[in-house]
């Protein structure tokens, strides 16, 4: 009887009876089939649409035309008076091309920002940051934006609280969410519900913003 062969052994029998062509095969085989389990390549993991600065995103009910990001202290605003922390502020231009108003809580909910440290709401601090909805302030007057009505284009501050010895914020993604008008399943009204993303992009955060400027 002879002698059994090592796996290793058989391992380098197999290699040297193949060619460099079905080597490559093999190694590409193996690697579609890692990707397919985890999740496709990195880079093609995230097939959202691109957010442009200074371009709108119709997510409906709300198109959002985002225009920058920088940081603050005081908003000029009772809601928002002087911070021991600081203020991320987006600056963006709202519409809604709906033929009834949009609820102010929707279009709080049309953005949200992800990669800034120590967001916090002041009374609801457990929540994540990445859920937390912005302070809707109109930027020429700096009042709080209450429902948006149909045709009119309303400049606003879109504004989260930032904890005091957080690092001051380079870069912020920001995500613009649209939603689907249909009916509660639990009072039978008609509402926006079932928020979904529309369009991302990482942005600076500037140090100062003409468009934030009253």
């Amino acid at each position: 009887m002879g002698r059994s062969r090592s796996p290793l052994d058989a391992a380098r029998a197999y290699l040297a009876g193949r060619s460099i062509r079905d080597l490559g095969l093999g190694v590409f085989l193996a690697a579609l089939l890692v990707s397919g389990l985890f999740g496709g390549w990195q880079e093609a993991a995230d097939e959202t649409p691109a957010l442009t600065v200074g371009e709108p995103i119709t997510a409906t009910p709300v198109t959002v035309t985002v225009l920058g990001a920088t940081t603050a202290t005081d908003m000029g605003n009772h809601l928002l008076s002087e911070t021991e922390g600081r203020y991320l502020v987006v600056a963006a231009d709202l519409v809604t091309e709906q033929t009834q108003s949009i609820p102010h809580s929707d279009v709080a909910d049309a953005i949200r920002v992800r990669g800034v440290e120590g967001l916090f709401r002041r009374y609801d601090r457990d929540r994540p940051a990445h859920e937390i909805p912005p302070k809707v302030i109109v930027a020429a007057d700096r009042s709080e934006l209450g429902d948006l009505p149909p045709g009119l284009t309303y400049r606003t501050l879109l504004v989260w609280e930032q904890r005091p010895g957080s690092p001051a914020p380079t870069e912020v993604t920001v995500e613009v969410y649209g939603k689907t008008y249909r009916e509660s399943s639990i009072d039978a009204t008609m509402r926006w519900f079932d928020p979904a993303l529309a369009a991302r992009a990482t942005i600076p955060v500037q140090p100062r913003l003409e468009a934030v400027t009253p």
